[in-house]
């Protein structure tokens, strides 16, 4: 399923997964407590921008980088394990070489 980078008013708020960046919206409003993102565009306006992430692209950016495979964390709480370390969103995943993780939009 895709990822999104969503962000508000210029403040990062985090990665959410949907099928569309409607659904990511979605879930980004539901873990914030409402009912969707319908919701909170009735109470304080559409503020917030989705960024699908081309995750292939920055799993291959850090391995170039680092000179380590990257592998999906599996049996961790991360995103991502290089050289025994765990990313636990793909925003610290791609810091890890200097970047950020919407630099790589699908």
């Amino acid at each position: 399923m895709p990822i999104f980078h969503i962000s508000a008013n210029d403040i990062a708020m985090g990665e959410f997964s949907g099928e569309t960046e409607a659904d990511a919206l979605d879930a980004y409003a539901r873990d914030a407590g409402y009912k969707d993102y319908a919701d909170v565009v009735a109470q304080f306006g559409d503020d917030a921008t989705a960024v699908q992430l081309d995750t292939d692209a920055l799993v291959a950016a850090v391995g170039d980088a680092t000179g380590h495979p990257v592998f999906q964390d599996s049996y961790g709480s991360g995103v991502a394990l290089v050289n025994n370390v765990s990313y636990a969103t793909y925003q610290d995943l791609a810091e890890s070489i200097g970047r950020n993780a919407w630099d790589f939009k699908a």
